[in-house]
């Protein structure tokens, strides 16, 4: 029995990224950029570790990369907002980070 041939007008399934959309919608997942301020709880999950930190500020020069309440630095891709804030927690945090490191973060 002959297979039958693969209509070359559709894409096959599984050919989209996970977690996109339809480009003609105009929201892609793919193509979101989140843009994060100081104050945000932010979750971050890896393979070995997972959870929710307060973000502090952004290394200068790297808007690319998050500096969390205790002083880790960590790539924006693996990491989700959770809608919420503790604008108080992050300044306490970012204060202290900056005793540390003098003029490490952006906006400093």
């Amino acid at each position: 029995m002959a297979r039958p041939k693969a209509n070359e007008g559709k894409p096959l399934v599984g050919t989209a990224p996970l977690g996109s959309l339809p480009e003609e919608t105009g929201q892609s997942a793919v193509n979101l950029k989140q843009d994060y301020q100081v104050g945000d709880i932010v979750f971050w999950a890896r393979a070995s570790a997972a959870g929710e930190y307060t973000l502090i500020g952004h290394p200068k020069g790297k808007p690319h990369v998050l500096v969390f309440e205790g002083g880790g630095e960590v790539d924006a891709d693996p990491c989700q907002p959770t809608g919420r804030r503790a604008p108080v927690r992050a300044e306490k945090y970012r204060r202290r980070y900056l005793e540390k490191f003098p003029g490490k973060l952006e906006g400093t």
